[in-house]
């Protein structure tokens, strides 16, 4: 039987609520972006990643969603 191949993982940002402000944080990263609606952060991670396929975790109190975004999607 064939081992199925590794699936090639993209960046992972997380987009946090906390307070009155989205936070971003990139892969592998300390640093936090703080932005005033989630537009804003979402606009940021496209601008970040380059345009490449990256998947974003959206995190507000009990809401949770993760979203791929990137050319193809």
């Amino acid at each position: 039987m064939d081992p199925i191949p590794a699936r090639q993982k993209n960046p992972l940002y997380r987009i946090t609520m906390v307070e009155r402000a989205w936070h971003v944080a990139r892969p592998h990263a300390s640093l936090v972006h703080a932005f005033d609606d989630l537009d804003e952060a979402v606009g940021f991670v496209c601008r970040d990643s380059g345009g490449s396929e990256t998947v974003v975790e959206i995190v507000s109190g009990n809401f949770y969603m993760l979203k791929p975004i990137g050319p193809a999607r």
